[in-house]
């Protein structure tokens, strides 16, 4: 079951993120038990003047203003699925594009909240 997604507006950077939140019952407790994931889309930023995107780096905290830790680094995908994560809690994520040269680029910020 997918709950809807959420777009979030465009940043300097170009790079557009997507949310999805997903239930993916495990194996053997399907029935008693759920293993929830949070699925982050986004789309490639536009390319600056000689400035290739080689990756994406992912950060999620528990709170909005709260410190953010790097969850995946140099990403080659528009997504990512973090598995690691519990029921009836909020997470805040943000996604970075990088160039070649290790340069990050503006955050974009979204929430899930899982069920």
């Amino acid at each position: 079951m997918k709950l809807p997604s959420r777009r979030l507006a465009k940043v300097r950077s170009g790079l557009v993120l997507l949310l999805l939140a997903c239930l993916v019952p495990g194996a053997a407790q399907a029935q008693q038990q759920k293993k929830h994931t949070v699925t982050l889309k986004w789309n490639a930023p536009v390319a600056g003047a000689g400035q290739k995107v080689v990756g994406y780096n992912v950060y999620r905290s528990d709170k909005e203003n709260g410190r953010y830790v790097v969850i995946a680094r140099k990403v080659s995908a528009l997504t990512y699925t973090d598995t690691h994560v519990q029921s009836e809690h909020t997470y805040y994520y943000r996604v970075t594009s990088m160039d070649a040269k290790g340069q990050e680029s503006t955050a974009v910020t979204t929430k899930a909240t899982v069920p």
